[in-house]
């Protein structure tokens, strides 16, 4: 009357054969049997399918032996006799609703876990005052990685322990989550970046994900060296110069100072490239980028007859061929400018 198609067996070998050709969602089987026991039937069952199969072994009332014995052999549960067959029905309901639920939660584990290891990120939760009460994930090895029972100090310098403890108190306060960036040297002395995602569980705990950024950090250097700077002389190129320019024109507008650009190029560069060819041409540019930082950090600082401070040279840069530009900033008087072309031409 419970909706439940019933298999019987008369013996335990019967009962195991019928399971290699058609297992059941759950067993039902007295301890005492003919020929195999009810426990070496549990035992065979279990290292036949695995753990998921609910088994309700029948023991006697008072048999506190048998029950310990049952569940050493892999029971689910036990039913005392005598049976009260009005009930039996909602028992088995309720032990396949919890084996179900049990499954379900198994494989929802099973899925975490592989997301855990499956993300470049670390986890870890933590509490109010600081302490890692649990960690996962494959993103960051080594010291890098809080240990749990431990405060997050053990394990970050202390601007970034109050970076996380202050992230953690704002995502509690405002339910949202918050970001920090921050850098670490690892075992061998190299700088790490990385970047952090804090989550507030409740006002007690916040879930922290780490992601090791180095890779991307270092990419986007490598891509803004591309974009703006010449990679024969390794200056800025003409795209960075003129981005540097348009500011200083605006700081300078603002300010009411003075700023002044020096074109410099080389008279006869094309007679070497015909004659001795472009690899040479560009040794040549390379040994005039090479000299005109040397006459700049000679002459860094202009010299001012007022006594103010002095003005900082900046922003040598290559357009391109045999064109260079320097940019003058911060300056008190146009013949500054002049003074500085002089000494660079030297």
């Amino acid at each position: 009357g419970m909706g439940y198609q019933v298999f019987e067996a008369a013996d335990g070998e019967a009962a195991l054969a019928h399971f290699r050709h058609c297992a059941c969602d759950m067993v039902l089987l007295d301890v005492d049997m003919p020929g195999m026991s009810g426990f070496d039937l549990c035992l065979s069952l279990r290292r036949m399918v695995g753990e998921k199969l609910p088994i309700l072994m029948v023991t006697g009332m008072d048999d506190v032996a048998s029950i310990q014995r049952a569940y050493e052999v892999g029971a689910t549960d036990f039913l005392a006799k005598p049976i009260n067959w009005n009930l039996i029905g909602h028992r088995v309901r309720y032990l396949l609703r919890a084996a179900t639920t049990l499954q379900a939660l198994n494989a929802a584990n099973a899925r975490n876990a592989a997301i855990l290891a499956a993300i470049p990120d670390t986890l870890f939760r933590l509490d109010a005052a600081g302490l890692v009460l649990d960690n996962g994930g494959a993103g960051i090895k080594g010291p890098q990685v809080p240990r749990v029972g431990r405060s997050i100090a053990a394990s970050y310098p202390a601007t970034i322990t109050l970076e996380f403890l202050m992230a953690a108190r704002r995502a509690a306060e405002s339910g949202e989550a918050q970001s920090l960036d921050y850098s670490l040297l690892d075992k061998a002395g190299e700088e790490r970046h990385y970047e952090g995602r804090i989550v507030a569980i409740d006002e007690r705990e916040a879930l922290c994900l780490v992601r090791d950024v180095t890779e991307r950090k270092e990419a986007e250097q490598r891509i803004r060296k591309l974009a703006f700077f010449d990679s024969l002389t390794g200056l800025p190129n003409r795209q960075s110069f003129l981005d540097r320019l348009t500011r200083e024109i605006q700081r300078t507008q603002q300010q009411g100072s003075r700023l002044a650009v020096l074109f410099l190029d080389m008279d006869g560069f094309k007679s070497i490239n015909d004659s001795l060819g472009h690899g040479v041409g560009d040794l040549v540019l390379q040994w005039v980028a090479d000299r005109l930082r040397t006459g700049i950090r000679m002459s860094d600082m202009v010299s001012r007859p007022s006594g103010e401070e002095p003005s900082t040279i900046s922003n040598l840069a290559r357009l391109g061929g045999d064109e260079f530009t320097l940019l003058l900033t911060d300056l008190s008087q146009a013949e500054e400018a002049m003074l500085v072309a002089h000494r660079i031409r030297d």
